[in-house]
């Protein structure tokens, strides 16, 4: 594989010119300026069979020929050519207006059809406009072996030559790069998360066009990004560059570099992660093994690392919180608190080197429940805190980085508090007391310490409430247990002891007698109610 290199001076082209009067190839040889024309190499020929000679052993891109010559016409010399399978011009020279002399040279695609006497003038006009032309169909050719290329290394990036290396190598020596089948490249795997500010200020394509290039220029030194393929990935903009194997120490300042650059020019994140040296068939294992890695190597957010540098995976079903815990800070409304147990955990996990985007996903599942739990006491519902907008965009972030992570949950807690205060400002006071019951009913709490906590007096409070209610505190608080408890007896295996203390009963014949005054049934007779066969199968049919 050749790398493309810009091209200095233009291109510099061979002529032959052929005619049997050899003070007319002296003339045309010293008269046409050459070089200025594109032109290199000037070669002579003064009969069809020295032509023929030349032509079959150098590279001749234009070919002057007299057609009148006693050893062979240059209509001749033309047919012979365009048979051989010559494909370069041809310019026609002769001293009459012949017709079938025309006709024989359109016949056989002769570029130019030349009177004499000789005239530099108009045979550098017709020089020129083959130069140009020839050099715009040399581009073309170019631009299009490029594309088919660019084509080529885009299907092994995807694997469509994976287990065919048979069809792989063909496809290598149709596209004119059969050398690059046994050498090696490091792919440079480059992603981009930060996109909606770019995409909004440049737009889709020119976005694309300025990192591409960026690319090219600092990893592989080309003016043209040929080896350079972006694509989306995950919500994200993942741009692959091919490389030949280098030092490792190049191409870690290549990538340092290209970090800095985007930081500086665009002021965004870039994570670059280098694969291990690789053959062209092992191209999509390489570039899919490396961006897995940029997402199970959080800490590295924002910087190069090699994609021999692992994360150990963590179990996805740990759970990575004390809920109990974040249940108590966020009664407390100590948003300090819990950032600072947050960040603590995370940084556990980053000298474990378990940190990982699942890890971190999971840990904003478990803060989001919680969170959930938390509104819930007031019915509120944690799709209110993502009105906006600003909440979601964060949170979509939230698993790329520890500080992305932090920024989420600062934003998602002060949401949340301020939604609760907003709420507590609005509620009645018996509103209050059913909100501090449902926080706290499992505890053992009764009218004395709500009111405690309420700064009011028991006998002010139990008052107020039954006025706004027209029920007493303790026969909510009852009430309230006994769903609890009903909810719990819903459950396989659990004990009627183990349910009654978990919802605030420390006394069985009391909640028992409570429990059947409500119910009509026992706690006993309850439980094999919403166990018996006959529930199990109608539930099943209503599922």
């Amino acid at each position: 594989m050749q790398w493309n290199k810009p091209e200095k001076g233009g291109t510099t082209l061979c002529v032959l010119i052929v005619d049997d009067d050899q003070p007319t190839v002296d003339a045309i040889a010293s008269a046409v300026h050459w070089a200025e024309l594109g032109i290199g190499t000037v070669l002579r020929a003064y009969n069809i069979d020295q032509a023929k000679q030349i032509i079959t052993t150098r590279t001749v891109d234009l070919i002057i020929s007299d057609i009148e010559m006693p050893k062979g016409s240059g209509l001749d010399l033309l047919h012979w050519y365009r048979q051989s399978g010559g494909e370069n011009e041809f310019i026609l020279l002769t001293c009459h207006e012949n017709f079938s002399y025309a006709s024989k040279a359109l016949h056989d695609r002769a570029t130019e059809y030349l009177l004499k006497p000789f005239s530099v003038e108009v045979m550098e006009v017709a020089l020129r406009r083959i130069v140009l032309r020839k050099s715009e169909q040399d581009q073309l050719r170019r631009e299009n072996r490029r594309k088919m290329q660019a084509v080529f290394w885009n299907d092994l990036l995807e694997g469509h030559y994976e287990g065919n290396p048979g069809r792989m190598q063909k496809a290598m020596q149709e596209h004119f790069i059969e050398d690059a089948v046994s050498r090696k490249y490091q792919l440079v795997v480059s992603r981009i998360t930060d996109l909606d500010r770019d995409l909004e200020r440049f737009g889709r394509e020119l976005l694309l066009f300025a990192l591409e290039n960026i690319h090219a220029e600092i990893l592989s030194g080309q003016l043209e990004p040929d080896y350079v393929f972006s694509r989306m990935q995950r919500d994200c903009l993942v741009l692959i560059t091919i490389c030949p194997e280098q030092e490792a120490r190049r191409i870690e300042e290549q990538c340092q570099r290209l970090i800095l650059s985007y930081q500086r020019v665009m002021q965004g994140v870039m994570t670059c992660c280098i694969s291990q040296p690789c053959t062209p068939d092992q191209f999509c294992r390489a570039w899919r093994e490396a961006f897995d890695q940029i997402g199970n190597n959080v800490a590295k957010y924002g910087s190069w690392f090699h994609a021999a540098t692992k994360a150990e995976q963590a179990s996805t079903m740990q759970v990575h919180l004390d809920l109990k815990r974040l249940k108590t800070m966020l009664a407390e409304q100590d948003k300090k608190q819990i950032l600072e147990y947050l960040k603590a955990r995370m940084e556990e996990r980053l000298h474990t080197g378990t940190l990982t985007e699942t890890s971190l996903h999971q840990m904003q599942t478990e803060l989001t429940q919680a969170v959930h739990a938390y509104l819930a006491l007031d019915d509120i519902q944690i799709s209110i805190l993502q009105q906006g907008g600003s909440l979601a965009d964060l949170e979509q972030k939230a698993s790329q980085s520890m500080l992305d992570f932090v920024r989420w949950a600062s934003f998602l807690l002060t949401t949340a508090f301020g939604k609760k205060q907003e709420l507590e400002q609005q509620q009645t006071l018996s509103q209050k007391v059913q909100r501090y019951i449902r926080a706290h009913f499992s505890e053992p709490i009764d009218r004395n310490s709500i009111a405690a906590a309420m700064y009011l007096s028991p006998e002010h409070l139990g008052k107020m409430y039954k006025k706004e209610t027209g029920t007493s505190i303790k026969d909510y608080l009852t009430e309230y247990r006994l769903q609890k408890a009903r909810e719990l007896l819903k459950r396989p295996g659990i004990r009627i002891s183990d349910a009654a203390l978990a919802v605030g009963f420390d006394n069985f014949t009391y909640f028992s007698t409570m429990f059947k005054k409500q119910t009509g049934l026992t706690p006993n007779e309850y439980r094999k109610q919403m166990h018996s066969p006959e529930k199990m199968e109608g539930e099943e049919r209503i599922d």
